[in-house]
């Protein structure tokens, strides 16, 4: 099942770790404006997102 296969990730842990953000900054990381990261290096990141047809708006994290 989906949690075996996760369960490396610690994702629960790191959900519980999450810190909350208004949404000025919600909008700055969205828009690709924010000059540092707002948490924790570790852990997910967004590496990239699509931008052209077929792979618009697919997004590619990645684990730090």
């Amino acid at each position: 099942d989906w949690k075996s296969r996760v369960s490396h990730l610690q994702l629960f842990r790191r959900l519980d770790e999450r810190k909350a953000i208004d949404f000025a900054t919600y909008e700055k990381l969205h828009s690709n404006k924010c000059a540092s990261p707002v948490g924790k290096v570790e852990g997910f990141r967004l590496e990239d997102a699509g931008n052209l047809y077929p792979a618009m708006g697919i997004r590619k994290y990645t684990l730090r």
